[in-house]
């Protein structure tokens, strides 16, 4: 391609400049180069499985992630224009107002993204459409199978990766291309936003702030201590947060493995420092597993060939969902979980595995509406790791075994023996709605017909 391109670059899950190869190829590539990023007008509007608009926290921390994205391209001396609109709308009338001769992106899993993608590339076939791996570990390239040989379990895509070699792009920008227009940002969004302000988190978002908590985190014992740590409910420093900026992309996971192997090399390699790139090859194999499996991760029977005795039940009880949904299910740990979620947009990983076993297992419900209901919620959302965990769970996924089922009690047991997490997402009237194990567990006030059930 001829350094005389105009170009425009479309931001998706990779909200940096750093570390970004694609941004990268797309500034040494181009003359004049413009950058965008849409957010999706459906993230606001009610859909399916339930879904109302996304939750004020995760919307926050979104918008914050653009601001700071925008505040990196200009210091470079590049603009960012930010819509609220549908992204082929947006990109067909860029390449046509400008008559562009390139778009360049990141790869993504996210089935919505690619699809646009495969529809401007037929809409516009004298254009140059490039992309490149920004957010895995590894390139497709260097990867020792296809992604259609795929292995089908994470412990032998582990076996085959874990040794290879990660590629760290060059960050330096030589030759910043000149801008096309100026930024803009989309007056729309403020009626969203402008009154996000009164919400607080300790998750802010952005790479800035992405950085820090990776600077901070390597620069502490913790990483040491992980594996030890890592299943409790609560507390910032017992797990390394890096789910939060990893998932939008304002931090490179290429960069964290790059941390995590200068601690191992100049302070500790253990157990816990080991557990921490297992949980990064875990996400890696979730997105590889999303891009080859693409719809199938929102499908009922998942990746089964076969609706078989491990989909469950694909039911759909309101009652029961809204019990899960606003923690007020007969089980304590389920509601303190789950109110937690609610007011901060945020679960421990050992806090999903319970609440969705209970929403698979207790409660009986299509694992489906519990996977929307984190994907509305949650400030970390990611489409592969979020929809290929509930289909682990649910036995629908990438697992030889059934659907998991975890003992509610002995979990509580575990990881809240003095109640603390419980006492302090809960309140009293929870607690007396909790289980009379005297007694068997009534879910439903209605039957299948909406005719009151006699309570004994």
């Amino acid at each position: 391609m001829k350094k005389n391109t105009k170009a425009l670059f479309w931001f998706c899950q990779d909200l940096r400049v750093e570390c970004n190869l694609a941004f990268q190829k797309a500034c040494m590539k181009s003359a004049t180069l413009h950058t965008i990023y849409c957010f999706n007008p459906a993230l606001i509007e009610p859909k399916r499985l339930n879904i109302s608009r996304i939750s004020d926290n995760r919307l926050k921390f979104l918008s914050e992630s653009v601001g700071d994205l925008k505040n990196q391209i200009e210091t470079i001396g590049l603009s960012l224009g930010t819509f609220f609109l549908n992204p082929i709308k947006v990109i067909d009338e860029y390449i046509k107002g400008y008559n562009l001769d390139a778009v360049f992106r990141s790869k993504t899993n996210s089935y919505y993204e690619n699809r646009i993608w495969s529809e401007l590339k037929a809409m516009h076939p004298d254009v140059c459409f490039e992309e490149y791996d920004s957010d895995t570990l590894f390139d497709e390239t260097s990867l020792p199978f296809s992604i259609d040989e795929l292995p089908e379990t994470f412990s032998k895509f582990r076996k085959k990766v874990e040794k290879l070699e990660i590629n760290i792009p060059n960050c330096s920008f030589s030759n910043i291309p000149k801008p096309l227009e100026q930024s803009t940002w989309d007056p729309k969004l403020k009626l969203f936003t402008e009154n996000l302000q009164d919400i607080t988190s300790e998750f802010k978002g952005g790479t800035q702030a992405g950085y820090t908590q990776l600077h901070n985190y390597f620069n502490s014992q913790l990483p040491s201590s992980y594996k030890v740590f890592r299943n409790e409910l609560d507390g910032w420093e017992n797990s390394t947060k890096f789910s939060a900026w990893l998932a939008n992309g304002s931090i490179s996971v290429r960069n964290v493995a790059l941390r995590l192997k200068q601690y191992e090399a100049e302070i500790e390699q253990n157990d816990s420092t080991y557990w921490i790139g297992f949980e990064l090859l875990w996400r890696e194999y979730f997105h590889w597993y999303s891009k080859k499996y693409a719809q199938q991760l929102f499908q009922y029977k998942g990746i089964q060939t076969s609706r078989d005795k491990r989909c469950g039940l694909n039911c759909f009880y309101p009652e029961r969902y809204q019990m899960w949904v606003n923690g007020n299910t007969p089980y304590l740990i389920v509601n303190a979980c789950m109110k937690q979620l609610k007011a901060t947009g945020y679960m421990s990983n050992r806090g999903r595995q319970i609440v969705a076993s209970c929403f698979v297992n207790e409660l009986q419900l299509d694992w489906r509406f519990g996977a929307a209901y984190f994907e509305q919620q949650l400030i970390d959302y990611d489409v592969a790791t979020n929809w290929g965990n509930w289909q682990y769970l649910a036995g629908v996924g990438a697992d030889p075994q059934p659907r998991r089922h975890v003992n509610l009690n002995k979990q509580t047991q575990l990881y809240d023996p003095n109640g603390d997490f419980i006492k302090k997402w809960t309140d009293a009237n929870d607690s007396a709605n909790s289980i009379n194990k005297s007694k068997p567990v009534s879910l439903d006030s209605v039957d299948m017909v909406d005719w009151p059930i006699e309570q004994q």
